[in-house]
């Protein structure tokens, strides 16, 4: 029974996404449906119910007091048309041509809605990445275009496309992204590998501290910085932690930009890569681990709770 109710949803799924008359006749049926299940007060109620399953304790999101309950206010009471552009990680392309120049941005090579321009005739020669602009993971890092499962890749974007991502992290501002397909240059740092990955958190528009991913995509793990280089004592998010990572050469350039980034809002994470040669914009995010990521120890997550003001992001014209 469950096969089949299953295999139902999975039908009447792709007769909606992939066909024009499903959308024409299930478009009413899905706005209520959406309207039903996905609301503030149904928000509220995952958000609960998700924080008790990892921390054990009830939030709360009416008097935060810890970075993670300040950030599940933030997910309930600070949405706007900005937050939804700067999380398309194709549309926030314009606001850092704009703002900070279009020499950060990585080169974009392609750009569509339609799985089937997934293939290699269709793509350069040049190493390069393929993802999404509207979710986090499947990201496809390919070196040999001529190595890669094109059908395999097709049909995870495919099923991303589908998913609207607000649906399974309750963070509005991804709600209403159109999603569509990037495919990008791939950089890489003076061995050849994918750099670092240099997240700066800011609060109230200043940067406080730097996270580091290294290895994201085999033995990924993550250090923690203040401004001045610092290693803080303390994992987040369970990551395995990696001493001794060096100052990358374009720290104070990456502090400026972001604080320029950040300034609207009271909370926002900037991304950057530092290939040593060059410096790019990766991505800009409101909500790391959409406000579930334990500190160890746990004062950290008060520490930073302490320093994130509980307002809405201001009106900015990037």
């Amino acid at each position: 029974m469950i096969k089949a109710l299953k295999k139902i949803k999975t039908t009447i799924s792709k007769f909606y996404h992939e066909t024009t008359l499903g959308k024409v006749l299930l478009s009413p049926i899905k706005v209520i449906i959406d309207n039903t299940e996905f609301n503030i007060a149904k928000d509220r109620e995952y958000i609960k119910n998700k924080y008790i399953s990892i921390f054990h304790a009830e939030p709360n999101v009416d008097k935060p007091t810890t970075f993670n309950e300040k950030i599940q206010w933030l997910k309930l009471n600070d949405r706007s048309s900005l937050h939804t552009i700067c999380a398309d990680k194709f549309a926030v392309r314009e606001i850092i041509k704009k703002e900070i120049g279009e020499e950060y941005l990585i080169p974009l090579l392609l750009e569509t809605e339609n799985v089937a321009d997934i293939n290699p005739d269709n793509l350069p020669a040049a190493p390069f990445v393929i993802k999404t602009n509207h979710d986090s993971g499947n990201v496809f890092v390919i070196k040999d275009k001529s190595k890669a499962d094109y059908e395999h890749i097709r049909n995870k974007l495919k099923h991303s496309l589908r998913h609207n991502y607000y649906h399974s992290s309750r963070e509005w501002q991804y709600k209403n992204i159109k999603p569509t397909i990037i495919v990008e240059k791939f950089i890489s740092d003076n061995h050849g590998e994918i750099p670092r990955d240099y997240k700066i958190h800011c609060f109230a528009g200043k940067p406080e501290f730097i996270q580091v991913d290294s290895n994201r995509f085999e033995g990924h793990r993550r250090t923690n910085f203040d401004i001045d280089w610092n290693e803080l004592p303390f994992t987040y998010n369970n990551y395995p932690y990696l001493a001794g990572v060096a100052k990358p050469k374009h720290l104070k350039r990456m502090l400026e930009l972001a604080n320029a980034l950040a300034k609207p809002f009271p909370y926002a994470r900037i991304d950057f890569y530092d290939t040593g040669e060059h410096l790019y914009f990766g991505e800009i995010t409101f909500h790391p681990v959409s406000g579930f990521g334990p500190f160890e120890p746990a004062e950290w997550d008060y520490t930073f709770g302490n320093k994130l003001p509980l307002t809405k992001s201001k009106s900015y014209n990037f």
